[in-house]
């Protein structure tokens, strides 16, 4: 027993070693100065918002489809390794203290997430709902019980071996989840709640209980989950600094193939082509940059139209710039790219162009999101003008520091 719990230990204390020293460059990094203005330009521009609304807004609504989303994602972080497969698999059965830790480790760091989200919607709540701080205690309490109750099912999940139970099992957790937060956020009569307490006890008693007993655990999808999350991480940190042996997905995506076909095929843009093809085909770029770009227009399409519009237009570029730099660094899929009879200077000025590309590609999207929108006509200029300047700046910058200290 005391051996196990030394394992699950040592395991805890090596990760958060490890996050703590990217955590640390986080904290000083450009990354973190962008994301203050964005949490300061929101707080503002979110208290404006709140002070127009009454109780007719169905805050209920969106905030049951948030909390009802924390709540039921409840990855469980078991830090398990690929050699457990072959060396911890056979005592499977001491384990139970193994995992009941992992559980309530899961429990803790994701009820700061349903936290996290009951502080943001605080002042919204207080506005349109209820102005009583017990209020939204209660909504705590609910959420962090739902919280529990799926950390319990979803791992009991992991007994499961095919996809289709899977996302049954997950289609009942999702339906009692919402359902219940719904009646407890709108402070319905007492009687729905613990009618829907009563429903997840069956669900739980009669699906979920017996799934230990009826099926062996599913090693395989502990090992992938677990992969996932540690990777996130990584994926995240590389933001700020070069992760070793980082690993990244890379999907075909024939769609995109015309994207390639605007690159000449000579001998002068083998670069430009590998650079494109990893950004296309690369979930860590691509869908990045698909992201920031869409949240940035949709935050400027809505947001007064003041000179704070060209604040949170810089700061997404800004952004997008943070996410696609280590693409100098990305290990190109073909495995003689070293081996071109192509020169350094090339290279650099192949990434150049792509990495500039990209910021102007952004500029003019969320520049053309404002144009559809009453924002006055010299704002646009501004907005466009700032942005290809700041693209080309940074780009060019950028790649002549990184060119520096490589």
């Amino acid at each position: 027993m005391g051996s196990v719990i030394a394992i699950w230990q040592r395991r805890r204390s090596d990760y958060w070693q490890m996050a703590l020293r990217y955590l640390k460059l986080l904290g000083n990094s450009g990354f973190m100065f962008g994301l203050y203005i964005l949490i300061l330009l929101g707080g503002y521009y979110y208290q404006q918002w709140i002070a127009t609304l009454d109780s007719s807004f169905p805050t209920p609504v969106i905030l049951t489809v948030v909390l009802a989303f924390v709540a039921v994602r409840t990855p469980i972080r078991t830090f398990i390794q690929r050699a457990d497969l072959v060396y911890l698999l056979p005592m499977e059965h001491r384990l139970s203290v193994y995992f009941s830790k992992a559980r309530l480790y899961s429990f803790w760091m994701q009820s700061v997430v349903i936290v996290f989200v009951i502080v943001i919607f605080a002042p919204l709540y207080f506005q349109t709902v209820d102005d009583r701080g017990l209020s939204l205690l209660l909504v705590l309490v609910g959420s962090l019980i739902v919280k529990g109750w799926n950390v319990f099912c979803s791992w009991r999940e992991t007994y499961l071996h095919h996809m289709n139970d899977l996302w049954r099992y997950r289609s009942m957790r999702v339906v009692v989840s919402m359902v219940f937060l719904y009646f407890w956020i709108k402070q319905s009569p007492i009687i729905f709640p613990v009618i829907l307490v009563l429903i997840a006890v069956v669900v739980t008693l009669v699906f979920y209980r017996s799934l230990g007993t009826r099926h062996l655990l599913n090693w395989d999808q502990l090992l992938a989950e677990e992969e996932k999350q540690y990777a996130r991480f990584l994926k995240f940190a590389n933001m700020i600094t070069d992760v070793p042996s980082i690993r990244t997905r890379v999907k075909p995506r024939p769609w995109l193939n015309g994207l390639v076909r605007l690159v000449p095929f000579t001998q002068k843009h083998v670069y430009t082509r590998l650079y494109v093809k990893t950004f296309a085909r690369t979930n860590d770029y691509f869908w990045m940059f698909i992201r920031l770009t869409l949240i940035g227009s949709i935050i400027l399409f809505f947001m007064p139209k003041n000179m704070g519009v060209l604040v949170v237009h810089l700061l997404f570029l800004y952004l997008s710039a943070l996410q696609n730099q280590p693409l100098r660094q990305h290990p190109f899929p073909h495995a003689l790219a070293g081996l071109y009879p192509i020169g350094e200077d090339q290279k650099h000025y192949s990434f150049r162009l792509v990495y500039m590309g990209l910021l102007i590609v952004q500029t003019l999207v969320q520049t053309l999101v404002l144009m559809f929108t009453d924002i006055s006509i010299h704002l646009v200029l501004y907005s466009g003008v700032l942005g290809l300047v700041f693209s080309i700046g940074y780009a060019l910058l950028a790649t002549r520091l990184s060119r520096k200290r490589a």
